[in-house]
Protein backbone atom coordinates (compact mmCIF):
# COMPACT_ATOMS: atom_id res chain seq x y z
CA UNK A 1 0.00 0.00 0.00
CA UNK A 2 2.63 2.76 0.85
CA UNK A 3 4.39 1.93 -2.30
CA UNK A 4 1.14 2.40 -4.50
CA UNK A 5 1.13 5.53 -2.52
CA UNK A 6 4.88 6.67 -3.34
CA UNK A 7 3.98 5.60 -6.85
CA UNK A 8 1.11 7.96 -7.23
CA UNK A 9 2.57 10.63 -5.13
CA UNK A 10 5.59 10.48 -7.53
CA UNK A 11 3.53 10.84 -10.82
CA UNK A 12 1.38 13.39 -9.59
CA UNK A 13 4.63 15.40 -8.61
CA UNK A 14 6.23 14.83 -12.18
CA UNK A 15 2.96 15.78 -13.93
CA UNK A 16 2.52 19.33 -11.76
CA UNK A 17 6.26 19.83 -12.18
CA UNK A 18 7.14 18.37 -16.00
CA UNK A 19 8.42 21.75 -16.93
CA UNK A 20 11.04 22.41 -13.44
CA UNK A 21 11.92 18.94 -14.39
CA UNK A 22 13.08 20.02 -17.97
CA UNK A 23 14.45 22.77 -17.47
CA UNK A 24 16.43 21.04 -15.02
CA UNK A 25 17.60 18.00 -17.31
CA UNK A 26 18.34 20.72 -20.15
CA UNK A 27 20.38 22.78 -17.51
CA UNK A 28 22.60 19.86 -16.65
CA UNK A 29 23.18 18.85 -20.44
CA UNK A 30 24.12 22.06 -21.13
CA UNK A 31 26.41 22.01 -18.72
CA UNK A 32 27.72 18.85 -19.74
CA UNK A 33 28.22 19.81 -23.37
CA UNK A 34 31.68 21.14 -23.53
CA UNK A 35 32.60 17.69 -22.25
CA UNK A 36 30.85 15.23 -24.80
CA UNK A 37 30.62 17.43 -27.41
CA UNK A 38 34.02 16.01 -30.28
CA UNK A 39 36.34 17.41 -31.14
CA UNK A 40 35.58 17.54 -34.53
CA UNK A 41 32.74 19.67 -33.81
CA UNK A 42 33.27 23.43 -35.01
CA UNK A 43 32.75 26.82 -32.54
CA UNK A 44 30.26 27.48 -35.06
CA UNK A 45 27.73 23.96 -34.59
CA UNK A 46 28.09 24.19 -30.70
CA UNK A 47 26.93 27.93 -30.62
CA UNK A 48 24.13 27.03 -32.67
CA UNK A 49 23.22 23.55 -30.60
CA UNK A 50 23.44 25.74 -27.32
CA UNK A 51 21.14 28.69 -29.04
CA UNK A 52 18.19 26.33 -29.70
CA UNK A 53 18.60 24.00 -26.60
CA UNK A 54 18.56 27.33 -24.67
CA UNK A 55 15.88 28.29 -26.75
CA UNK A 56 13.45 25.21 -26.19
CA UNK A 57 14.46 25.51 -22.58
CA UNK A 58 12.95 28.55 -22.88
CA UNK A 59 9.41 27.29 -24.26
CA UNK A 60 9.49 24.56 -22.11
CA UNK A 61 9.87 26.63 -18.75
CA UNK A 62 7.09 28.75 -19.89
CA UNK A 63 4.61 25.81 -19.89
CA UNK A 64 1.51 25.78 -21.56
CA UNK A 65 2.92 23.87 -24.84
CA UNK A 66 2.26 20.66 -25.70
CA UNK A 67 4.41 18.56 -23.69
CA UNK A 68 5.10 15.64 -26.33
CA UNK A 69 7.15 17.71 -28.29
CA UNK A 70 9.39 17.94 -25.15
CA UNK A 71 9.38 14.48 -24.61
CA UNK A 72 10.67 13.85 -28.33
CA UNK A 73 13.25 16.04 -27.75
CA UNK A 74 14.28 14.23 -25.01
CA UNK A 75 14.16 10.85 -26.09
CA UNK A 76 16.36 12.45 -29.27
CA UNK A 77 18.83 13.67 -26.95
CA UNK A 78 19.40 10.81 -25.31
CA UNK A 79 19.77 8.26 -27.95
CA UNK A 80 22.50 11.00 -29.14
CA UNK A 81 24.32 11.33 -25.70
CA UNK A 82 24.05 7.52 -24.48
CA UNK A 83 28.06 7.27 -25.73
CA UNK A 84 28.67 10.26 -24.06
CA UNK A 85 29.86 11.88 -27.52
CA UNK A 86 28.22 14.14 -29.55
CA UNK A 87 29.75 14.27 -33.36
CA UNK A 88 29.19 16.62 -35.70
CA UNK A 89 26.08 15.14 -37.70
CA UNK A 90 24.48 14.04 -34.00
CA UNK A 91 24.82 17.72 -33.64
CA UNK A 92 23.76 19.52 -37.04
CA UNK A 93 20.98 16.90 -36.77
CA UNK A 94 19.60 18.07 -33.27
CA UNK A 95 20.11 21.32 -33.93
CA UNK A 96 17.86 21.27 -36.75
CA UNK A 97 15.53 18.91 -34.69
CA UNK A 98 15.51 21.71 -31.92
CA UNK A 99 15.03 24.53 -34.15
CA UNK A 100 11.95 23.16 -35.94
CA UNK A 101 10.49 22.18 -32.66
CA UNK A 102 10.94 26.27 -31.25
CA UNK A 103 9.36 27.08 -34.71
CA UNK A 104 6.63 25.06 -33.59
CA UNK A 105 6.18 26.13 -30.32
CA UNK A 106 6.68 29.66 -31.15
CA UNK A 107 3.45 29.75 -33.48
CA UNK A 108 1.58 26.83 -31.71
CA UNK A 109 -1.53 27.78 -29.42
CA UNK A 110 -1.64 26.73 -25.88
CA UNK A 111 -3.42 23.11 -25.34
CA UNK A 112 -6.87 23.56 -23.63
Amino acid sequence: MLILILVVGAGIYVSRNASKLLTFYFDKLEQEMDRIVDPAVTVEQKAALKEELSEFRTHVSAGGKDPSEAKAIVLELNRSIRDERLSPEEVESLTARLREANDRMETAPAPQ
